[in-house]
């Protein structure tokens, strides 16, 4: 089950309620997701869907949030992104290359929104995963038992700064789905590998 809240919609409390599909049952071959609710007050929405699917909440639990010092990572990385896009325009089109250093502070205002959307909660039979991109926040509810694999993922420079990302698969349609925990520490990504073991 999936909660999503774009930008304005989170303004107006509002969400969408999604199922995903473990088969083929969608209308066209690239939709990944069903919309069970198009549009729904947030504070009633794991209600109803909690009438319908009883191993769903019926208020989403407080979720482990990263720390603000891991903010800087998604900063970083979406600035990152950014600053090639900038020199690229700047270098071809000089001054008016000038207009995309806008896309700088737009850059990191979406990395500091995708760092505040990541949390997790570990259920009795559930995970929950929220995580936030392109100012899109998703709150994906996933029974343990229809979790496919799970893996801990590292780089060499994450390895020195005690950092890892937790990645599960579940079946969506006749493929797979990835969730990911970005930049949690290493203790956290092993208890929720353990967990699920």
């Amino acid at each position: 089950m999936v909660f999503k809240q774009s930008i304005i919609r989170q303004l107006f409390k509002l969400t969408t309620v999604q199922t995903i599909v473990a088969s083929n049952a969608g209308k066209q071959e690239d939709e990944d997701d069903i919309t069970l609710v198009p549009v729904i007050k947030n504070d009633q929405a794991n209600l109803m869907t909690h009438r319908f699917i009883d191993w769903i909440p019926k208020d989403i639990p407080l979720l482990t949030r990263l720390p603000h010092s891991h903010y800087w990572y998604y900063i970083r990385n979406a600035s990152i992104i950014s600053l090639i896009i900038i020199a690229g325009c700047t270098g071809l089109f000089k001054l008016w290359g000038l207009i995309s250093l806008i896309l700088l502070p737009l850059a990191i205002w979406l990395g500091w929104y995708a760092a505040k959307n990541n949390g997790y909660y570990i259920g009795d039979q559930q995970l929950i995963i929220s995580n936030g991109h392109l100012l899109t926040r998703s709150v994906s509810i996933i029974e343990t038992k229809n979790i496919q694999s799970f893996e801990i993922n590292q780089s060499i420079w994450m390895t020195r700064s005690g950092l890892a990302h937790f990645v599960i698969h579940i079946r969506s349609k006749n493929g797979d789905k990835e969730l990911s925990l970005r930049y949690l520490t290493k203790t956290e990504a092993d208890n929720l590998f353990n967990w699920l073991s």
